[in-house]
Order: structure tokens, then sequence, then C-alpha cells
């Protein structure tokens, strides 16, 4: 996939996004990719002691899979374009008197997962200027988004997100090999000094967020694992 629009959970002020694949062997059927988004919707999750999930916070949740249609972008520049003007949202944009389109998004967050993203385990913060393209962007794991939540709420630009890196070091947002096991993965965090757990809690975690997930991993399954499974966490 390359970037995606998934179903967008609006919370607070942002808005959470997922882009269309760019071809067939990048769509969420495949079994690499689907694999690939499982884990890292399982790693959007907390992993500081404290169960939850970022969006579950606000009463919203991600969506589980990305619903797509043909004109669906493929680019993150096209996002705002896509979901706002090709959608005729006047609460969002107006029209100058020479015909052109301005786009009314201050304040507003993105976060976008393209097929970069999702193979580095990463997941994009961006803001929308008046002409619809992209003013901002900033990369970050998706366990590490909890930390920007007060920022958030506070609505703090993006600028100023990502030059006081609220959501930690640039060397804790590098890419994560999302072919690894997830326990590795969370290792990697615990050696960066972000948590104090140790692996049998980080265990403890995913088997709470995903039941299952670690003994169908180890099988080599995890492309069939249910993505349905991962919002009983978040329900009421």
């Amino acid at each position: 996939m390359k970037t995606a629009t998934m179903n967008s959970a609006n919370a607070a002020n942002f808005s959470f996004n997922g882009l269309r694949p760019t071809s067939r062997f990048g769509r969420l059927t495949y079994p690499i990719n689907r694999a690939h988004w499982i884990k890292f919707l399982i790693l959007l999750n907390r992993f500081d002691g404290v169960r939850s999930n970022f969006l579950a916070e606000y009463g919203a949740h991600p969506p589980i899979f990305p619903v797509y249609s043909s004109s669906s972008p493929t680019e993150i520049k096209d996002v705002a374009k896509w979901m706002y003007l090709q959608n005729a949202d006047f609460f969002r944009i107006s029209m100058t008197q020479d015909g052109s389109v301005m786009f009314h998004l201050r304040g507003a967050h993105y976060f976008i997962i393209d097929q970069k993203n999702l193979d580095q385990g990463l997941v994009s913060l961006g803001t929308f200027g008046t002409n619809g393209e992209i003013t901002h962007e900033t990369c970050m794991r998706p366990y590490n988004l909890v930390h920007l939540l007060p920022s958030l709420e506070l609505a703090h630009p993006v600028s100023e997100l990502a030059e006081r890196r609220h959501h930690g070091p640039e060397a804790w947002n590098t890419p994560v090999d999302m072919n690894a096991p997830i326990l590795d993965i969370l290792d990697t965090a615990m050696k960066e000094g972000l948590t104090a757990y140790d692996r049998t809690r980080f265990a403890g975690d995913v088997e709470y967020y995903a039941p299952e997930y670690l003994a169908m991993e180890a099988e080599g399954r995890t492309a069939e694992y249910d993505p349905d499974v991962l919002l009983r966490v978040h329900r009421p």
C-alpha cells in the first residue's frame, strides 16, 4: 500500500487515516501487508503500565481495515483534497472569486499510514495548509503516540511537536523491523529507555490486547489473525 485512506476516526482534533494500495500486491489481503497491519494495530496500544489505546481514550478507535474506492488517494499530498474537496465538505473548504479553493484545516492533525510507514512500523503526523498541501510532517513509532496526547489536547502545531520531539528523540522513532516478532520490537523500546517493562510484562500486555496472537505468531500465522478481536479491549 502506498498512503491509504481508511475510514478516519476523529477524536479531539485529529484524524487517523491509512492510504490506498498502488498495486494489487500492496493490498491488505496480501499476507505480508495484512500481517504488518495487524501488528501495527497492536503496537498502537499503550505499553507503559496503562492498558489502553491512544484513540480509545477519546472514545474512538482506529479502523480495523481501510475501506477503499477507486478514487481513494495513494499519496499523502492528496489526502485533504480527497477528504474535503471531492466530497464537497463546505465546512472545510470555500471558493474565492477567482475560483481558487481554500481549505480551512487550521489546528487539525492527521495521522497517516502509507506503504513505507507500514513496512517500517512508523506513522506520519501532518497538517495541511489553505491550499490543501501538507505543510508539516513528522514520523514516529506507533507506541510513542501516547506521549503526544497532552500536546494534541492543547492544539500544539505539528511544527512544534516535531521540533521539540514531544514523541521522543529521533533515535526512538527510527524504522522498526516489522518482520521481527512483536516482543522483539517492544524489547527494542525497553532497551532505549522508553519503559521499564520486561519481556514478560510485554507478553502479558500483547495477550491482553490481542488474545492468542503470540501463539499464532509462533506458528507463522499472524496474517490469519482476526482483527476484530483487537477491539475487545476498547469496547465499553
